[in-house]
């Protein structure tokens, strides 16, 4: 892997890890197939507040990525 294939990557992951725990669990585990009632378990809320955290956690993401994007 090139050094800054590597760079990309780590900046990535600290995007990710950036996220708040809760916002992080839920997009992993929606990704792996959780379904909502599953994920609302899984970070003790309604079931109805699933699919609006799972906005805020994509949204969360995409603007930590884009400021990544940005300083390039």
């Amino acid at each position: 892997m090139a050094e800054a294939e590597i760079e990309v990557a780590v900046d990535v992951e600290q995007a990710v890890r950036s996220l708040p725990r809760a916002h992080l669990l839920l997009l992993r585990a929606a990704l792996i197939g959780f379904n909502d009632q599953e994920l609302a378990v899984l970070v003790g809320v309604p079931p109805e507040s699933v699919r609006p955290l799972l906005r805020i956690a994509a949204a969360k993401l995409g603007s930590s990525l884009a400021e990544l994007d940005g300083r390039s």
